[in-house]
Formats: structure tokens, C-alpha cells, sequence
């Protein structure tokens, strides 16, 4: 399941930030390295809320900092 989940993660940033896939990786940091502001990062979350039928509380947010926390928390919720 948790590559099933990084894969999906990717793909979506891969997607929303104009970048190859192969340049992406799970260390990344969403704003520092992946460049990703506010408004991209809700549009990531929706994407993941849609794709894992999951609920994102918005406060648990300030916590995401990598692509890896990402599939933690939806690894979290999809248990």
C-alpha cells in the first residue's frame, strides 16, 4: 500500500508543478525544495482527499514538511 500511496503522490505533484517524476522524491521538502505554495498545496490535499477517500484536517497541515509526511498521514488514515 505505501507504494501505491508515494506512487499517486508523485504522480499529483508531478502533475501540478510541471515536473518529471523522476526528479521528485519522497525526502523532498513541499515548499523549500518542490517550490510549492499555499494554493498548490490545497490543491495536492484535494487531490489526495479524492484519490484516498480521505478527510485532511486543515491544522495537521502546519506539520506536513516532505512528501514523505504525506504518505505517512495518508498511510495514517487509510489504516
Amino acid at each position: 500500500m505505501r507504494e501505491e500511496i508515494e506512487r499517486k503522490i508523485v504522480e499529483n505533484v508531478a502533475r501540478e508543478l510541471g515536473l518529471d517524476e523522476k526528479d521528485i522524491h519522497m525526502s523532498d521538502r513541499l515548499q523549500e525544495d518542490l517550490h510549492a505554495d499555499s494554493a498548490i498545496l490545497l490543491v495536492l490535499v484535494m487531490d489526495m482527499e479524492t484519490e484516498f477517500g480521505i478527510e485532511v484536517d486543515p491544522e495537521g497541515l502546519a506539520d506536513i514538511k516532505t512528501l514523505s509526511d504525506v504518505a505517512d498521514m495518508i498511510e495514517a488514515k487509510t489504516a
